[in-house]
């Protein structure tokens, strides 16, 4: 034992001294008795000379020598250059037999610097290892993506060329935790392919697109999947000898596959960088560049490539304080396995005219193939508001307008009710008992009414979340207009070519005393909201049935365009 130590310090200092490694591989690992294999001696030197090297053979043969060229590696450590040269000696040998062959007494000569190596033992066997008749492999299109990089993993399943399969069913998917995912079920395709010297045929199982969310090593999951396959069968079976075909059924599943994430240190990172890798493209559509105040103006955005677009969001293309935003819709669909389109819709209301000349909005990319960041351009037209402005306009948010309105409001409703409340305190108790009496029981027919018009309205025809909310916040808060603008908006259904808030509630199918209603409400709600000169305590009140009609008239609205 202490020899045997004494051997492995004695061969670390001569190889630190010399500066020389040897690493000794054997192709195939497993050799096969009377079939050459070969001895591959990897030796790193910062000599220029040859490496002159012998061992001992055992029971093999050597049949010949050969090297490589010599590959040259140049480094600085505090301010030294150092050069280091690899070459590879190559032996070809056969074995006649089968079982443990030990190479022995290595010795590498370089320059009269001997450098002795530890045995090998290689095990040789009597025939060639047979091939797997069916496996399952996940392959990925690349090992080494970026943070946010998009990659494509694909699950394979190889089985012989002269084999067949009747079936498969996924038994467990990936899970695919610290990715972005998009899964896709591929089409039964058969592939003919080679694969360590044998033919396949493959199908593929499962795909993925992937975009990792976090840096360093991350794991693919693998996938279970059962196969049937047809088993054969000897001799004759069944009537008049002929065989009958068994089925088998096997599970397989494929190994983990680990990638390495790489961040993006060292790179100067733009601030308008918008977190896409590779070519994505911008698109802005305009349906019209002049508008008139209190017009509704409408953008659309295509964003479409290969980026992880579902975390992409709505960039800030135009801010002014003329115009007032409401929450820009969006929407995503896949195209491909590597590429996506995310639509975002902006709707603003102008409030006071304006003259805003074309301009150029400038957003970054990250392009891996050249590792450097490109800009995208996404052109903005000119747009014309026309039309007066109510006097006094003030960048007063509509929130706190409404508030004090509805503090009003409260203060009145307040005062009423207890005008009213007032004379039943002289009620007798025989009479208050009755009249609470008929008060619960009014109060549950009226309650069941209500909740049978509220199954009508709400369950008939189902209503976007953002409509049942608005519906909500004004019954809640009162009537204010830009709240009651955005509800209304939703009658404008496919009609592009109008834009005038009070024109879609006029074209709309609302009784006509709805729409006045509706059309008063917006007139006043300007004034309360936006005019110095309005009273603060004109107060608009909920009427319950014109908002059911035109949540009705929503619903069918939205209805018919599910069905074309």
């Amino acid at each position: 034992m202490k020899k045997l130590l004494l051997f492995f310090i004695l061969m670390s200092f001569t190889t630190i001294a010399l500066g020389t490694n040897v690493k000794v591989e054997v192709d195939p690992p497993v050799p096969v008795k009377e079939e050459n294999f070969q001895l591959v001696f990897k030796v790193r030197s910062p000599s220029n000379s040859q490496a002159y090297i012998s061992f001992d053979p055992g029971f093999a043969e050597v049949l010949g020598k050969k090297s490589t060229g010599v590959s040259i590696s140049t480094t600085i450590v505090n301010g030294r250059v150092s050069t280091v040269r690899e070459a590879s000696y190559i032996f070809d040998l056969v074995a006649p037999r089968a079982g443990r062959l030990g190479i022995k007494n290595i010795v590498v000569d370089i320059d009269g610097n001997k450098t002795r190596l530890p045995d090998k033992i290689i095990k040789i066997a009597s025939t060639k290892s047979s091939p797997k008749n069916y496996y399952l492999q996940a392959e990925v299109s690349n090992e080494a993506p970026f943070l946010g990089e998009g990659i494509n993993v694909d699950y394979y399943l190889y089985y012989r060329y002269s084999m067949s399969i009747i079936g498969h069913e996924i038994l467990k998917f990936p899970a695919l935790n610290n990715f972005i995912k998009r899964f896709y079920m591929p089409t039964s395709k058969v592939e003919t392919v080679e694969k360590d010297g044998y033919m396949y045929s493959r199908k593929l199982i499962y795909s993925a697109r992937l975009y990792p969310e976090k840096e360093g090593e991350l794991k693919i999951d693998s996938v279970k999947i059962r196969v049937q396959y047809p088993k054969r069968t000897r001799g004759g079976v069944g009537f008049f000898g002929f065989g009958l075909t068994q089925y088998a059924t096997k599970d397989l599943s494929s190994k983990q596959v680990k990638i390495n994430v790489k961040s993006f240190s060292g790179l100067d990172i733009p601030k308008n960088y918008t977190g896409l890798i590779g070519e994505n493209n911008f698109k802005l559509e305009v349906t019209r560049n002049r508008y008139m105040v209190n017009e509704a103006i409408e953008l659309k955005l295509l964003v479409e490539g290969e980026g992880a677009l579902e975390k992409f969001e709505a960039p800030k293309l135009i801010i002014k304080d003329e115009l007032e935003e409401f929450d820009t819709k969006s929407s995503f669909e896949e195209i491909n396995n590597s590429r996506a389109r995310k639509t975002f819709e902006y709707t603003y209301l102008p409030r006071k005219p304006f003259n805003d000349p074309d301009r150029i909005f400038k957003v970054s990319i990250f392009m891996p193939s050249k590792m450097e960041f490109i800009e995208k351009e996404i052109r903005i037209p000119a747009l014309t508001v026309s039309g007066q402005a109510f006097n006094g306009y003030s960048n007063q948010s509509t929130e706190s307008k409404v508030k004090s309105k509805n503090e009003n409001l409260n203060l009145q409703k307040s005062i009423t009710l207890k005008g009213i409340l007032g004379p039943i305190t002289y009620v007798n108790k025989a009479s208050e008992n009755w009249i609470r009496t008929f008060i619960l029981i009014a109060s549950f027919f009226i309650i069941i009414i209500i909740g049978l018009e509220g199954l009508d309205v709400f369950k008939r025809y189902r209503l976007p979340k953002e409509v049942v909310s608005l519906n909500h916040e004004l019954k809640k808060d009162g009537v204010d207009y830009h709240r009651l603008f955005r509800l209304l908006y939703f009658l404008k259904n496919n009609n592009k070519d109008v834009q005038d808030i009070k024109v879609i509630v006029s074209n709309s199918q609302l009784s006509d005393s709805a729409k006045n209603y509706f059309t008063k409400a917006l007139e006043v709600g300007e004034i309360v909201s936006f005019s110095d000169k309005g009273d603060e305590n004109i107060p608009f009140h909920y009427e319950d049935k014109y908002f059911k009609e035109l949540l009705s008239k929503i619903g069918r609205l939205k209805h018919n365009e599910n069905l074309r």
